[in-house]
């Protein structure tokens, strides 16, 4: 993890650590879902990066018991994925709505955010959060200690806040990497 913390830390330096340290292995841990063989499968496990490639198996998942999962993904694969999505959050809706229609989940959470995200990737053109951060679990405590900071506050609601309500440094990064900088530097 990060030794920089926000709310403590400057933004500045937190930002830089971060592209230098976590962006680019992100960005290429998004593209390894265009080309998985089992797309549902990946989808719903994650996939990391293990010296002989991408495997099944993302730590945001580990806690998920092994059967929510087979059901996850026998729910994705039993419908076909409507698209166009007009945006993120219509992804993000049709993803929970698909797993709550199934007995899957009851609320929407961090796993309904990253199944949204790697399906989003595998779409021409990608379909990415661009209005919203979503800020669930390490995210949302993130985002409370840079609140601490910041005279104009980020405003949370429903597990997530306007992207325009982050500060300009920020901003800049875009949503996914907000949500990362987000986890990644909340201690």
């Amino acid at each position: 993890m990060a030794k920089l913390v926000l709310g403590k830390d400057p933004l500045n330096s937190i930002v830089a650590d971060y592209n230098s340290r976590f962006k680019t292995s992100a960005n290429a841990d998004l593209a390894s879902y265009v080309t998985h063989r089992n797309p549902a499968e990946g989808w719903v496990r994650g996939l990391h990066k293990t010296n002989s490639g991408y495997q099944l198996g993302h730590m945001h998942q580990n806690r998920i018991p092994k059967i929510k999962k087979i059901n996850a993904i026998k729910a994705i694969n039993s419908i076909i994925i409507p698209v166009p999505f007009k945006d993120f959050e219509d992804l993000f809706d049709w993803v929970y709505s698909t797993l709550k229609n199934n007995g899957v989940i009851g609320v929407p959470s961090l796993w309904v955010y990253d199944i949204a995200l790697r399906i989003g990737q595998c779409m021409s053109p990608k379909v990415e959060p661009q209005k919203y951060v979503y800020l669930y679990r390490g995210a949302h405590k993130g985002a409370k200690a840079l609140n601490n900071s910041l005279a104009h506050k980020i405003k949370i609601s429903k597990n997530r806040a306007d992207i325009t309500t982050f500060p300009p440094i920020l901003q800049k990064e875009g949503s996914i990497h907000i949500e990362n900088i987000m986890c990644i530097y909340g201690h």
